[in-house]
C-alpha cells in the first residue's frame, strides 16, 4: 500500500467511515499518515469549552489543508462542571463564540463544510451568540444539512442572521425553537419559502403553547420529501396550513403531533411511506369526531405505509390505537408505540390486543416509555422475557429486531441468560434503559447469532443510511 501514489491513498482514506480505521491508515508509514491526517478533520465532534475550541482553532488556523478537508461540524454541550476536572470554564459567552466563529470561518475560506449539527444545551439554556449564526450563514453556499438548536434569551435576534442568505444546496433543515413562545418568525418563513430551493427534509420544532407569530404553512416546496412538525396550532390561522399535504403529495416520512392539523390529501399518491402521529392527529382526521373506526383510518395518509409511530399511547383509547394499526396492518414493517406509565409490556400487549397478528409483514416492534419525572418502576429482564414468550406465539408474525428504550434510565443491562426466552427468528434485540457509567462506552445493541449473542459496538449496527429525521432511529432500514 505505501507504493501507492498519493491519489489513490488520498481516495481510500476517503472511503474510510471511522476516525480509527482513519488513525490506523496513518500509522502505517510516512506517506499514509500526510494523506490520512486531513481526513482526520473530516468529520468534527466540538465540545463547547474553550479549553477545547482554542487549541483546533489555532490548528485550522495554522493547517488550512486540514479545515480544507472538513465536512462536518458537530457541536457537542460542554461537560458538567463536577464531571469537568482540571478544564478551565470560558471565560465569557463572547470569547467562545468568537472562538467556534472563526472555526466555521477557516471552514468557510478553505473547504467545503457540508453539515452543521447543534443539539443544543436544554439544561443551561445557553445558544450561539451573533458571530456564530453570522459564520454559519457564511458557508451557505456548501451547505447541505442544518440541524440546529435556538436557546431563548437573547439569541431570539441573534439567530435572524442564519435566515438571510441563499442555501442554493441545502437539502435538510431542522431548526429547534423549543422556547419560541410569540417570536416574530416572518424571516423564518421567508428563509424556507425563498431562500432553500433544493430542500427535501424540513423539520420545525416549536413550543407546545403559544407559538411564533409571523409564520404559516403556506410555502411550497416541490422537491419536499420529509416533514415533521412538532407544537401548537400555528397563530396564523390559514388553510394554506391544513392543506399542506395536499400541497406537498409526495412527502415520504412525515411526523406531525401536537395540535397542528394537517389534512391527508384527497388525491394522495400513496408515497407516504413513514407516518410519526399523535392521539390529538389520529381523532382530528375526521372533524366530527364519529364514534366509529373510520376517523382512525390512517390509510387517508397513504396506503403504503411500511413506519408507524404512534404517541400517547396507552392514553389513547384501546379502539383507537388497534384501528390506527389495523388500518396499515397489511403493509407495516416498524411499528413504534410510545407513552408514559408504561409499566409493565403485559398491559401494553392487552392495550394492542389481537390487531398484531394481523401485521403478517412487521419487522420490527419498539416501545418507549417518555417518563422522566417521576420515574416509572424499571423494566426487568423478566419484562422482556414475558414479553418475548408472548410474542413468539403469534405464528403470523415475523420480527427480526425488538427495540427498547427509556427515558428514565434507571434499567439494568440484560445478563447473559435471557437468550433462552429470544424467539428464533429474533436478529437483534436494542435495550437502552439504562445509563451506562460515566468511563463505560456501553453498547445497548444485542446481536442473536443461533444460540449465542453479542453485544455490537456503537456505529456498527446494521449498515443502513441513517437518516436525520425519526425514521433513522430504526434498527433496520425499512424504507430502503
Amino acid at each position: 500500500m505505501v507504493t501507492l501514489p498519493p491519489e489513490i491513498l488520498d481516495e481510500i482514506a476517503s472511503f474510510l467511515p471511522h476516525a480509527c480505521d482513519i488513525a490506523r491508515l496513518g500509522l502505517a508509514s510516512r506517506s499514509t499518515h500526510s494523506v490520512a491526517l486531513p481526513h482526520l478533520y473530516r468529520h468534527l465532534e466540538i465540545r463547547l469549552a474553550s479549553a477545547a475550541v482554542a487549541p483546533l482553532a489555532e490548528t485550522l488556523k495554522t493547517h488550512p489543508e486540514r479545515a480544507a478537508a472538513c465536512r462536518t461540524v458537530r457541536f457537542l454541550r460542554p461537560v458538567d462542571s463536577q464531571d469537568d476536572s482540571g478544564t478551565e470554564e470560558p471565560e465569557s459567552d463572547s470569547a467562545l463564540s468568537d472562538l467556534v466563529a472563526s472555526i466555521l470561518m477557516l471552514c468557510a475560506e478553505n473547504g467545503r463544510l457540508l453539515a452543521i449539527h447543534w443539539a443544543g444545551d436544554r439544561d443551561n439554556d445557553e445558544g450561539f451568540r451573533k458571530p456564530v449564526w453570522d459564520a454559519i450563514a457564511m458557508n451557505c453556499a456548501s451547505l447541505q444539512e442544518l440541524d440546529l438548536y435556538v436557546a431563548e434569551g437573547e439569541e431570539r435576534d441573534e439567530w435572524m442572521g442564519l435566515t438571510r442568505p441563499v442555501y442554493p444546496n441545502l437539502r435538510s433543515l431542522r431548526i429547534d425553537l423549543p422556547d419560541s413562545h410569540e417570536w416574530p418568525c416572518g424571516h423564518l418563513q421567508n428563509m424556507i419559502a425563498n431562500h432553500c430551493p433544493a430542500l427535501e427534509d424540513l423539520s420545525l420544532r416549536f413550543p407546545l403553547c403559544c407559538g411564533p407569530t409571523d409564520f404559516t404553512l403556506s410555502f411550497t416546496l416541490p422537491k419536499l420529501k420529509a416533514f415533521e412538525f412538532e407544537g401548537d396550532e400555528l397563530h396564523e390561522h390559514s388553510p394554506q396550513n391544513e392543506d399542506f399535504l395536499v400541497r406537498h403529495p409526495h412527502i415520504e416520512r412525515l411526523k406531525v403531533c401536537f395540535g397542528q392539523y394537517l389534512r391527508p390529501a384527497a388525491t394522495q399518491d400513496n408515497a407516504l411511506r413513514a407516518l410519526c402521529i399523535d392521539q390529538l392527529s389520529i381523532a382530528s382526521i375526521d372533524r366530527a369526531g364519529e364514534d366509529k373506526l373510520a376517523p382512525f383510518d390512517l390509510s387517508s395518509y397513504g396506503k403504503n405505509i411500511v413506519h408507524l409511530r404512534l404517541l400517547g399511547v396507552p392514553h389513547m383509547s384501546q379502539k383507537l390505537t388497534r384501528g390506527a394499526i389495523h388500518s396499515v396492518a397489511r403493509t407495516l414493517r416498524c411499528l413504534e408505540l410510545i407513552g408514559e406509565d408504561l409499566r409493565s409490556f403485559e398491559a401494553l400487549l392487552q392495550h394492542v390486543g389481537v390487531v398484531l397478528a394481523e401485521t403478517k409483514q412487521l419487522e420490527e416492534l419498539g416501545i418507549t416509555s417518555s417518563n422522566v419525572w417521576p420515574p416509572p418502576p424499571p423494566w426487568t429482564v423478566k419484562n422482556l422475557q414475558d414479553l418475548l414468550g408472548v410474542l413468539s406465539y403469534v405464528p403470523t408474525l415475523g420480527l427480526r429486531a425488538v427495540r427498547f428504550y427509556s427515558h428514565a434510565k434507571k434499567s439494568e443491562p440484560l445478563p447473559p441468560s435471557f437468550l433462552e426466552y429470544v424467539p428464533h427468528r429474533l436478529e437483534y434485540i436494542s435495550w437502552d434503559v439504562f445509563e451506562p457509567a460515566p468511563d463505560d462506552v456501553q453498547s445497548t445493541l444485542y446481536r442473536v447469532e443461533g444460540c449465542n449473542v453479542r453485544l455490537v459496538p456503537p456505529g456498527y449496527g446494521p449498515s443502513h443510511s441513517r437518516r436525520m429525521d425519526w425514521t433513522g432511529e430504526s434498527i433496520l432500514d425499512h424504507l430502503a
